[in-house]
C-alpha cells in the first residue's frame, strides 16, 4: 500500500510542496499525539522532510549525469504534448530508503520521478512492487503534465489530482494498469 503521494519542487533552492495526499496512518504518531492539529502539523513536517530529501536526490542525480536539463530551469512556456511526453520518458527517477524510526515507524521507500521543475514522489511500504509503482508514477506524470497549463492545473485544480489518485490508486492501492483501462481513465479525466 502506498503511504503518501507528494508533488514538490525538484530544482535547487527552497523546497516547496504543492500537493500531498496521505493514504495510511502512522500508528506511533497517533498514539503519541492526542491533539489532531498537532498530529496534522507533525505529519506535514515529516512529508516536507521527505520532499527535501527527494529534492536533494533529484539535484544530485542531475549533476551526476552532467545533464542539467535546460527545460527544467526554464518556465513552462507554450504547450507541446509530444515534448512533454518525451520529457516524462527521459525523466530522472530514483528511490530512497527511509529507515524505521527516522521519520516514520516503519521502513518506507520513496520512489520519485522528476520530469520538469516538479518531482512526483510515492512513499511505498517496503513490500510494494516498485516496478508497478514506477509505472503508476509515470502514468500520473503524463496525465498531470500534459494539460495545457500543468503548473496552473496542479496549483489551482487539486481536485483533478484527487480524481487521478482515486482512479489510479484507489485508497493507496497500487493497480496494474493495462492499455484499455488507461484509455478509459483518460476519457474519464477529459470529461471531468
Amino acid at each position: 500500500m502506498v503511504y503518501a503521494f507528494l508533488v514538490h519542487t525538484a530544482t535547487p533552492g527552497v523546497c516547496r510542496m504543492f500537493y500531498s495526499q496521505v493514504f495510511a496512518v502512522d500508528e506511533i504518531l497517533e498514539e503519541e499525539e492526542e491533539d489532531y492539529d498537532r498530529r496534522r502539523l507533525l505529519r506535514k513536517e515529516r512529508l516536507a522532510a521527505v520532499a527535501r530529501q527527494v529534492q536533494t536526490a533529484c539535484v544530485l542525480a542531475a549533476e551526476a549525469d552532467y545533464r542539467l536539463n535546460v527545460e527544467a530551469q526554464q518556465p513552462l512556456a507554450g504547450f507541446d504534448e509530444s515534448r512533454t511526453l518525451v520529457a516524462i520518458a527521459e525523466a530522472e527517477t530514483g528511490a530512497l530508503r527511509l529507515p524505521p524510526g527516522d521519520l516514520f515507524s516503519q521502513e518506507l521507500a520513496a520512489l520519485w520521478l522528476a520530469p520538469s521543475k516538479l518531482a512526483l514522489t510515492l512513499l511505498c511500504e517496503e513490500h510494494d512492487n516498485l516496478t508497478v509503482a514506477e509505472m503508476v508514477l509515470r502514468r500520473m506524470a503524463a496525465a498531470l503534465l500534459t494539460a495545457p497549463r500543468p503548473d496552473m492545473d496542479l496549483l489551482m485544480r487539486p481536485e483533478r489530482v484527487d480524481l487521478l489518485l482515486d482512479t489510479m490508486m484507489p485508497c493507496g492501492q497500487l493497480l496494474f494498469l493495462n492499455h484499455q483501462l488507461m484509455r478509459n481513465l483518460e476519457k474519464e479525466l477529459m470529461d471531468a
